[in-house]
């Protein structure tokens, strides 16, 4: 076990992955074709029916969330954003979620996922972003890189 080494002095918004809203969800279970890591985008796996991973073409099939039971694959870890190949991976097509920016994001902009890893981008609509394509997410709370920011379905800002 490690040893903190820095304090915050205000909580974070939010944990990436985590419904950020009380507003309706649409949520789909699967499993996970190869290591899958939450708060990022899925597409179907082989098993078109039954599975997901973190890359893929064309529009994802959701947005890979925390909501299942904690998984530590390895000795002596403390935690992970991991899904273990055949664990159950839960997807959301709709909702409001909290997740993280590799990137600034602003209020209003579109998400766009990562073909290659399911991470996060942003981007006026309609917008061509390489190696990306756009999703019907938009964000609702901006922030800089590497912050907690929250993305919806149900927003009408994009």
């Amino acid at each position: 076990m490690s040893f903190q080494t820095a304090v915050e002095l205000q909580p974070e918004v939010g944990v990436p992955g985590s419904r950020a809203s009380m507003n309706p969800i649409s949520v789909i279970s699967r499993l996970a074709q190869t290591a899958v890591t939450v708060a990022r985008f899925v597409w179907p796996g082989t098993d078109t029916d039954n599975q997901v991973q973190n890359t893929g073409t064309g529009k994802p099939l959701g947005f890979a969330i925390r909501d299942q039971t904690g998984i530590i694959p390895n000795y002596l870890q403390e935690f992970s954003m991991q899904v273990p190949v055949g664990f159950p991976v839960q997807v959301a097509e709709q909702g409001e979620w909290f997740a993280s920016s590799a990137n600034v994001s602003t209020l209003g902009q579109k998400v766009f996922a990562t073909l290659a890893d399911g991470t996060l981008q942003f981007g006026a609509a309609g917008a061509t972003i390489a190696g990306a394509t756009e999703t019907k997410f938009v964000v609702t709370r901006g922030g800089a890189a590497n912050a907690v920011i929250k993305i919806s379905t149900w927003s009408e800002l994009a």
